[in-house]
């Protein structure tokens, strides 16, 4: 009796169900190692993190690491890494209530995106999805058969042969309209796709390079529309580019490596105005209280690595 006080004392739920009798608590037994239980425990996380904490702090924060009952998580600035903080018990209280037990007692804040590039559901493409494709006409099987080159294995030639059929039935579904394709790869998209989520994750890093070389060049920009006539982004991409360029420069000058170069950038980023339009007594100013700032609060590309250079 005293155990079980104890015990309900310190996960303060009342489970109608103990977690071992659970369908989750069954798959965690069968995992060898904690590690893997971490893991396991992440994802699903990831997956109900808007359920746990609400659709609008899902967008801006999320769970990158789970390791000795502390939980990791990202948020994309420093407001809002300030807001969940101060909502710390509340948020394991939901986790708790979640997971129907107490076994991440802590949460650590830091300020990345690295929640962004876990899985979507919405940048699925068909591959994922169960399509009703048409069937294929004998003729159409028999073209199929005469485009596989000879292979001698019986299992790879029926391999081969059923991820063909697959490929002609996806290619007769785009042609009666039922599917479209990716403009830049070809690759066949889901009802409402405009292109793969390849190419989408391209184009977003290819941006990012993009608008960070521009910043560099132009960091008194304020907006995504100052740097419009050089590179097309969206209003976060610029945000988040900006904030980052920031976070780097404003870090390098207060510890006292920055070069001359990096020097003038820190100034034109702080006064939003171009170099020639700032006095020099204004620059050194601005020099000395960047330099007297204390530590900010850089965002940190992963555990055990060190900031690259944006």
């Amino acid at each position: 009796m005293n155990k079980e006080r104890k015990l309900r004392s310190r996960t303060r739920l009342d489970h109608p169900i103990p977690v071992s009798e659970t369908l989750d608590g069954a798959i965690r037994d069968l995992l060898p190692r904690q590690r893997e239980k971490n893991r396991y425990v992440l994802h699903r996380l990831q997956l109900h993190w808007a359920d746990i904490v609400g659709a609008v702090n899902a967008r801006h924060s999320g769970p990158v690491r789970l390791e000795r009952a502390t939980l990791y998580l990202d948020a994309d600035g420093a407001v809002w890494s300030s807001e969940l903080s101060m909502h710390r018990q509340e948020i394991l209280d939901h986790i708790a209530a979640f997971l129907q037990s107490a076994e991440i007692r802590d949460l650590r804040f830091h300020i990345g995106t690295a929640f962004r590039r876990r899985w979507r559901p919405e940048s699925l493409s068909v591959r994922r999805d169960k399509l009703d494709l048409p069937p294929l006409t004998q003729e159409e099987i028999r073209q199929v058969a005469l485009r596989l080159p000879p292979l001698e294995d019986d299992a790879v030639r029926d391999g081969a042969f059923r991820a063909e059929q697959k490929r002609a039935a996806l290619e007769k579904m785009y042609r009666q309209g039922g599917l479209r394709k990716c403009p830049r790869c070809g690759a066949y998209l889901k009802e409402g796709g405009t292109v793969c989520s390849s190419c989408s994750r391209e184009y977003e890093r290819s941006t990012l390079r993009a608008l960070r070389a521009v910043l560099r060049q132009r960091p008194w920009a304020r907006r995504a529309a100052d740097v419009a006539p050089y590179v097309a982004c969206e209003p976060w991409m610029f945000y988040r580019v900006q904030r980052d360029l920031e976070s780097f420069i404003f870090e390098k000058v207060r510890s006292g490596w920055s070069t001359a170069e990096e020097n003038n950038l820190a100034v034109q980023l702080k006064c939003h105005r171009p170099l020639d339009l700032i006095s020099p007594k204004e620059r050194d100013s601005v020099l000395e209280y960047l330099r007297q700032r204390k530590q900010s609060y850089v965002r940190t590309p992963g555990h055990g690595e060190s900031p690259q250079k944006p």
